[in-house]
């Protein structure tokens, strides 16, 4: 199970050692909606208290975890509005990496990845979109792979999806980031993406790609 924030861990530790179910600790997170439609996937950020959600209505939505489980209002909780596919999203995933890259996977045969926007900028929304307020916390498309040729129906990171190589000296971090991703699709075949050829191992993901 993913992580929770660590005051909601001790607040639902105390009340589970007093007998509290965890079902009536939690509830159901109220504010979290598609506009009413089916919500296909869920996946926590590794490192900080977001995640995220993949919906039939082709957007992938980032919730802050404390607010939804503070039961705040939907607008408190949303804290960007990912878009750039135009048909279902049937799969989100974090990398398990320091700075995360968000794959996610649709019916129109496409897997877009995500980076949070150092600068701020986030992606222009679609063509024909109706104008929203910005995104607090704004990501923008780092790549777009293309290759299957039906729904993308899961997606997975490979464990050496993360920072390697020995410290060097005086405490240097590990200078190098290896992204492999893995995609099944209803087309009957699983792609494995090497994304170092994208410019992954300097983090500046760009363009489109095959695997």
């Amino acid at each position: 199970a993913k992580a929770r924030p660590s005051s909601a861990i001790s607040a639902a530790s105390v009340m589970a050692s007093q007998g509290t179910p965890l079902e009536a600790i939690w509830g159901k997170a109220t504010c979290i909606s598609h506009d009413g439609k089916p919500i296909f996937s869920i996946d926590v950020h590794p490192t900080s208290g977001c995640f995220a959600t993949a919906g039939s209505d082709g957007l992938v939505k980032m919730w802050a975890l404390e607010r939804v489980l503070a039961d705040e209002p939907e607008a408190a909780c949303l804290l960007a509005l990912l878009e750039a596919h135009t048909g279902p999203v049937n799969c989100v995933r974090f990398s398990p990496t320091e700075d995360p890259l968000l794959a996610s996977g649709s019916d129109d045969h496409s897997v877009v990845l995500w980076r949070r926007a150092r600068n701020g900028v986030q992606s222009a929304p679609s063509f024909g979109s109706a104008p929203r307020p910005a995104d607090r916390e704004p990501w923008r498309v780092v790549a777009i792979l293309r290759g299957h040729t039906g729904d993308v129906a899961d997606l997975a990171w490979a464990p050496s999806s993360s920072l390697f190589a020995s410290e060097g000296r005086g405490g240097t971090p590990p200078a190098h980031v290896s992204f492999t991703l893995a995609t099944a699709s209803l087309d009957g075949t699983v792609r494995v993406w090497d994304l170092d050829r994208l410019g992954g191992s300097s983090g500046n993901l760009g363009g489109g790609g095959a695997g």
